[in-house]
């Protein structure tokens, strides 16, 4: 999921170049794989609530970055208004041939307050329905940028691309 803010033109060259980059590494993975690399990907336009005044970027620029990608869709939301939330994860999960109960809309929000991280009992000591979903931030959790993990995924193809002969020990 790539967003963007539809009142800030900076944000939509930014998801631009991070498309691009992706592509590129789509690329190389269908190169150097014998299967497919295909990975849906949703282009999100923000703050859709704010008006026309406000908006930077025209709904047909940013729909020609979809266009012609099978495994790549455009919404315009609101995360304020919570406007086509729902609906963007639906189609993302069905591009990626997900099951739909994964979906944010889905899952049973929980507080975690700062000390149930070290004391996990309070969250077992609740009832737990069997068919509750439940999903938690960790606020020690660290992610690497997008395009680290990038350049992770490119190198670590290009590498078994190649084929490698291994230095034998010379010590006996």
């Amino acid at each position: 999921i790539l967003v963007f803010s539809l009142d800030n033109r900076e944000s939509f060259d930014e998801v631009k170049r991070l498309q691009k980059q992706i592509l590129e590494v789509k690329s190389c993975l269908k190169n150097k794989t014998k299967e497919a690399a295909e990975l849906p990907m949703v282009i999100c336009g923000n703050k859709n609530d704010h008006g026309e005044l406000c908006r930077q970027v025209p709904t047909t620029e940013a729909e020609l970055l979809v266009s012609g990608d099978e495994n790549c869709a455009y919404f315009e939301v609101s995360a304020k208004k919570n406007t086509n939330v729902d609906e963007m994860f639906y189609v993302l999960f069905s591009m990626a041939k997900l099951p739909h109960e994964m979906s944010p809309a889905l899952h049973r929000k929980i507080s975690v307050q700062y000390g149930d991280a070290f004391h996990p009992r309070p969250f077992c000591m609740r009832r737990v329905k069997d068919m509750d979903a439940y999903g938690m931030v960790s606020p020690f959790a660290r992610r690497p940028s997008v395009n680290s993990d990038l350049k992770y995924i490119k190198a670590k193809v290009l590498r078994e691309g190649q084929a490698r002969e291994r230095d034998k020990c010379t010590i006996q």
